[in-house]
C-alpha cells in the first residue's frame, strides 16, 4: 500500500498546477484492524513519516483522518506527534464512535 501511495504521490507531483496548490489528504480508515497495524513498527512509521516531512516535495494543505477505529488512535496520535508543528497544525482527526 505505501509503495503504490507512493506512486500515486510521484505521479501528482508531474503536474506543475499540483505543484503551486498543494494537497489535500483525506484518509478513510474505517476498514483499518489490528493486523493493518501490526505490519509496521514504530520504527517504520518514524522513517515514513520522516520520508514524508522531510523528502517529499509536497504542499500538505491538510490532512483529515475520518472514521479511525478505537485500536488505531494511540498509533495515529503517535505518528502525529513525530511532525513538525505546521504539519501537526494542518491534521484534523475525526474518529469512529
Amino acid at each position: 500500500m505505501a509503495r503504490a501511495h507512493s506512486l500515486v504521490v510521484e505521479a501528482l507531483m508531474d503536474d506543475e498546477e499540483n505543484q503551486v496548490r498543494g494537497y489535500t489528504h483525506i484518509n478513510d480508515e474505517s476498514g483499518l484492524t489490528m493486523g493493518h497495524l501490526s505490519a509496521w513498527s514504530l520504527t517504520d512509521i518514524r522513517n515514513m513519516l520522516k520520508c514524508i516531512q522531510n523528502s517529499t516535495p509536497m504542499r500538505h494543505k491538510e490532512t483529515h483522518f475520518v472514521n479511525i477505529p478505537t485500536c488505531a488512535i494511540k498509533i495515529i496520535e503517535f505518528g502525529i506527534s513525530l511532525l513538525n508543528d505546521k504539519l501537526k497544525s494542518r491534521i484534523l482527526v475525526c474518529k469512529h464512535d
